[in-house]
């Protein structure tokens, strides 16, 4: 099973050095999608604020870039 590592780039960014196996790119990205919620809740809980310009960036076990999950992408915001 290929393994998919997830480097988090907020105001901080913290690369993913052992990675996660899936059975593919498109469930390493449904992933994403459910950390970039999960860490945007976590940041509007601990400062009141969101930027939707974060983002997760998927890399192969080479690090080889796959795919970038952006928050703006997951989030939908209404006022």
């Amino acid at each position: 099973m290929p393994r998919y590592h997830f480097h988090v780039h907020t105001s901080v960014d913290a690369r993913d050095e052992m990675g996660c196996e899936f059975d593919d790119l498109t469930a390493a990205k449904a992933s994403a999608v459910k950390n970039v919620r999960a860490l945007a809740a976590e940041e509007l809980r601990r400062d009141h604020s969101l930027s939707l310009n974060h983002s997760i960036e998927i890399t192969d076990a080479g690090g080889k870039w796959l795919h970038t999950t952006r928050y703006s992408e997951c989030i939908d915001v209404c006022f």
